[in-house]
């Protein structure tokens, strides 16, 4: 038996980058996994891809950041599944400017999906958690959230905040048998940090500070992803995993 058999896992920001990867290894142990994104199209290809590869994955599209999509988005979970065993808060997205430059409705809009986003989907998805006796919860947080690096504050703050929210959350769901812990990525190889691979000079100083030598891979974060969600992380909660090559910022 695989080892998220029977499981529904849900993930936002799924179509695409980390989200997708992170549903593929999900569906390769065995789970039902809803691929939500805010693009039908990229919900779809993913979960296309990995029907087409035996697994099981149904897309459905949703705005996180608005009360009213994540609520219609609950009562369809309740009734085509019934249940949500895995919830996965992957979907981000990355302005980066210096605080005095920082656009209002950049704040807003980062706001809104890094932070208010994980919390309604939390908050509304719980009564789906809590009867399972065992649900996982996994929030994505970031290497930044320990590293304020210049122009990404914003971020940083926004992810300290999710590494809060992420130890709050796991004692007052204990109660439940629910597990709540976070992934803090470094340097991923994805699309969002084509911008670092461009940067000869910034991609020298982060594989500088990384005693790995080198940006890690979608399917690296999907993997302790997929472990904190299944039974062989049971006794795990209320942590913040670094998966990021040893990255260590010294300043």
């Amino acid at each position: 038996m695989s080892a998220l058999s029977d499981k529904v896992a849900l993930v936002t920001g799924g179509g695409q980058g980390l989200g997708a990867a992170i549903c593929r290894r999900l569906a390769t142990d065995g789970a039902q996994v809803i691929v939500t994104d805010i693009q039908a199209e990229t919900a779809d290809a993913c979960a296309k891809s990995i029907c087409a590869d035996n697994g099981m994955a149904t897309p459905m599209t949703c705005d996180i950041s608005k009360t009213g999509d994540v609520s219609k988005l609950v009562q369809d979970l309740r009734s085509r599944f019934g249940k949500i065993d895995i919830l996965v808060n992957n979907a981000g997205i990355l302005s980066a400017a210096k605080w005095a430059d920082l656009d209002e409705a950049d704040f807003d809009r980062n706001v809104a999906v890094n932070l208010k986003g994980p919390y309604l989907m939390t908050k509304m998805l719980l009564p789906l958690i809590r009867p399972t006796g065992q649900g996982a919860i996994v929030n994505m947080s970031s290497t930044f959230a320990f590293d304020h690096v210049s122009s990404f504050g914003l971020y940083s703050a926004i992810k300290s905040a999710i590494a809060s929210f992420t130890v709050s959350l796991a004692k007052e769901e204990a109660r439940y048998g629910i597990r709540v812990n976070a992934v803090a990525p470094g340097s991923i190889d994805t699309e969002m940090n084509q911008s670092l691979k461009d940067n000869s000079k910034m991609m020298d100083r982060v594989m500088a500070l990384t005693p790995l030598r080198r940006l890690g891979l979608p399917d690296e974060i999907a993997a302790a992803v997929a472990f904190l969600s299944s039974d062989e992380s049971s006794y795990i909660t209320g942590q913040i995993v670094r998966v990021s090559g040893g990255y260590i910022n010294p300043y």
